[in-house]
């Protein structure tokens, strides 16, 4: 039996005389100039959604280490599900910053390999690996594609008139 069933049991047998009035809780409001001032909260652009959800079910990429491709799925994905992608998006890091990649530099998600994020500010990310912690440093991402935009291997099963395309012949 709940505490306000209780109270209006005591009430009909004539225990209690009237139920307790709880206050109103104030209404609280900003005025203009305050809520101009606090930032807009950044929200995954649509753009990118649709990109981690292509990217949800993406085969392997050609990729020189195909072994870390599910790892690599996971923290773009934990990025975003987390919430750290907004806090990043709304400190000023570019998207091809958390979810690029190019022969020459990674992505944040690529980078994490399975690390969990512990603080991010408006130039790094900061990852808990065992009893360290380790420094990524945001980078320029020109050149650099997104993770469902990678190229995906060649598939030498394909075959157009029973034959082959792209196998050596013996």
């Amino acid at each position: 039996m709940s505490y306000l069933s209780r109270l209006r049991e005591f009430q009909e047998k004539g225990q209690v005389e009237e139920l307790p009035k709880l206050p109103k809780a104030p209404f609280v409001s900003f005025d203009s100039e305050v809520s101009s001032r606090i930032p807009a909260i950044p929200e995954i652009p649509p753009e990118i959604a649709m990109g981690l959800s292509r990217l949800r079910g993406m085969r392997v990429p050609r990729i020189t280490r195909p072994d870390v491709w599910p790892e690599i799925v996971a923290d773009a994905l934990r990025l975003s599900s987390e919430g750290w992608a907004v806090s990043a998006l709304g400190l000023g890091w570019s998207p091809l910053e958390l979810w690029g990649w190019s022969p020459d530099r990674e992505g944040l998600a690529v980078w994490l390999a399975g690390r969990p994020l512990v603080l991010i500010d408006d130039t790094m990310a900061i990852v808990r690996d065992c009893d360290k912690r380790c420094v990524f440093h945001r980078q320029d991402s020109q050149g650099a594609r997104f993770l469902w935009e990678l190229p995906l291997p060649y598939h030498h099963e394909r075959k157009f008139h029973g034959a082959a395309i792209g196998t050596p012949k013996g």
